[in-house]
């Protein structure tokens, strides 16, 4: 085939193709003319549309300008931000109104309510010619309302009406903040007769100052609530400002813009309600409101300040860093679990939950302090420093701790905030030896499947249990049925048995109890008798206390529960039956 033929086909087929996406490209609008075609304007795009005047007799103009990013706003009778939602509801009646019948140009100014008009709408497209609908009256029907769009009339729903006689107040904003309260970046609060406070909104919580002291750590319920009322405040009734002075005056600043707000007010012959005005981009407005919808901001400066020794939460963490007498402590979490250090013996998770989450329930009462120097003397790290590592978060939570003063009371400076939080002479227990000693607690790991034999030798009891084909029987004494009840939560206590807290050492003065000594399965094959698992040795210090220690481990206290339990006979006793008396 020549290349001249193979020319003019290619031409030919890039002609067809460029003829069928000419009929596919008028085709879709074609649909979209005949979807719009029975609506009372059709060649509305309401993304092109920049301005509406509503003109009434009787009313003052109402003109609505769109302002770009910042949305449409209420030009006349009053200067004013509209209402997203109100505004929503307008542009979709206008939209979307169908048209239930088209009259013939003859007649069509017959006394219909339209000389004059209820309501002259004019409407302003980018790019298009102004539009301007006359609202009449009712048609015959009562269900109908007749409409001019320039020489034609037409007749839509009734309820048009309602979507575009509209009074200002119906489309003014308001809403008093613009932002959701977690758009809320600072709110400075300025009171009558209260020192000024400015809280901030941080990655990783709330800070508050007041008046020209350093930023402290604010509570996030109460922070959480002022912002949450603010961004919720809502005008009812719009009205001028009444004289006086307010009793606050707030600055909010959100999304890098900023709304200040009056607020306090009383609405004349209103008891119960209070007035709210706002300004922003230059234009005021305001109006009455619940006066219970002020009461956050009430909140005395001291419910605002956070008097938590501790933020953080267990989960959280990713590692700790004690010091006290000059005695590192690390803690490691591996994995769900934590460990002495990278790599070392595992600490005990429960009780370091238990601690973590005492430091974090731990109040104080707050001394702002900004001298530096006294500060550094009061509490830097003198008695002992914690620092408490996030997983996620770069920055750490270090809490120093000064000696106790003559009542006993634990300064602490968290961070570096300029106060001290004084804690009762009973939070010295959080750095106590035994409370910071979090090896782990569990001293026996014995599953109940693996044991064969218990054997209990005291002043007060000797006993021993053994694990048949039919179960687990009393051997000694031979006469004896077991408490299987008893035999029960016996085997379930020891799969994790559990010392409330390790001892540096052995009393020197105890009372010995018994001797329990746990047996497992046979050792080797053709050895039928059971072998040593453990050995646990009970006493009574002079306080009462029980305490139990192993070979070659530290002593420790046991939960007296536990101590009953192990020391409880397990055989069965039987129980006098008295015969009913005759008659009975």
């Amino acid at each position: 085939m020549r290349a001249r033929t193979l020319l003019l086909l290619g031409l030919l087929a890039l002609g067809l193709g460029a003829y069928v996406l000419l009929l596919e490209g008028q085709r879709q609008p074609t649909a979209e003319q005949e979807r719009r075609r029975g609506r009372l304007l059709p060649d509305l795009d309401r993304e092109q549309l920049i301005a509406l005047r509503f003109v009434s007799p009787g009313r003052p103009v109402l003109a609505l300008a769109r302002r770009g990013d910042r949305g449409w706003w209420i030009e006349h009778p009053v200067r004013a931000p509209v209402d997203a939602a109100a505004m929503a509801r307008l542009l979709a009646a206008l939209e979307l109104t169908e048209v239930l019948q088209v009259l013939s140009a003859k007649g069509a100014r017959m006394p219909r309510g339209l000389e004059p008009p209820r309501l002259r709408l004019t409407l302003v497209q980018r790019g298009a010619t102004t539009q301007t609908l006359a609202i009449g009256g009712p048609d015959a029907s009562g269900l109908g309302l007749y409409v001019a769009v320039g020489r034609e009339l037409r007749v839509v729903p009734s309820s048009f009406a309602e979507s575009v006689e509209l009074e200002a107040d119906a489309l003014r904003e308001r809403d008093l903040l613009p932002w959701m309260a977690a758009d809320i970046e600072t709110v400075a609060l300025f009171a009558a007769g209260r020192t000024p406070l400015r809280l901030t909104r941080r990655p990783r919580g709330f800070k508050v100052a007041v008046g020209e002291g350093a930023a402290l750590r604010a509570d996030p319920l109460p922070a959480e609530r002022l912002f949450g009322a603010l961004a919720a405040l809502r005008i009812d009734r719009f009205s001028t400002r009444p004289p006086g002075f307010a009793p606050w005056r707030v600055e909010v600043f959100g999304r890098g813009s900023l709304a200040e707000l009056e607020l306090g007010l009383g609405c004349a012959g209103e008891p119960g309600r209070r007035w709210v005005g706002r300004r922003r981009a230059g234009a005021s407005s305001g109006g009455c409101i619940d006066a219970q919808e002020l009461q956050p901001l009430a909140l005395p400066v001291e419910q605002l300040v956070d008097s938590a020794l501790l933020r953080s939460e267990e989960p959280e963490l990713e590692r700790i860093a004690v010091t006290r007498a000059g005695r590192p402590l690390t803690l490691v979490r591996d994995g769900a679990t934590w460990r002495l250090g990278a790599g070392g013996p595992p600490a005990d998770d429960e009780a370091l939950r238990t601690w973590v989450a005492a430091l974090v329930d731990t109040r104080g009462a707050l001394e702002p302090l900004a001298d530096e120097a006294a500060l550094r003397a009061r509490a830097d790290g003198q008695w002992a420093t914690l620092r408490f590592e996030r997983a996620q978060a770069a920055e750490a939570e270090v809490l120093r701790f000064g000696a106790p003063d003559a009542q006993g009371r634990l300064p602490v400076r968290r961070d570096d905030e300029a106060a001290l939080l004084w804690l009762a002479p009973a939070a010295a227990e959080l750095l106590s030896d035994a409370t910071l000693d979090l090896r782990e607690r569990v001293v026996l790991r014995l599953p109940r499947e693996q044991l064969q034999r218990v054997v209990v030798a005291g002043t007060a009891l000797r006993e021993t249990l053994e694990r048949s084909a039919e179960g687990w029987r009393v051997v000694t004494p031979r006469t004896a049925a077991a408490d299987l009840a008893l035999v029960a939560a016996l085997l379930e206590r020891l799969e994790h048995l559990r010392v409330t807290r390790w001892l540096p050492a052995w009393p020197p003065s105890t009372q010995a109890l018994a001797v329990v000594t746990l047996w497992g399965p046979a050792g080797g094959s053709g050895d039928a008798a059971p072998r040593p698992l453990a050995e646990l040795r009970l006493a009574r210090d002079a306080t009462g206390r029980c305490l139990g220690r192993r070979a070659g481990a530290s002593p420790f206290v046991l939960d007296e529960a536990d101590c009953r339990l192990l020391l409880a006979s397990k055989a069965r006793r039987a129980e006098a039956v008295e015969e009913p008396a005759e008659g009975t």
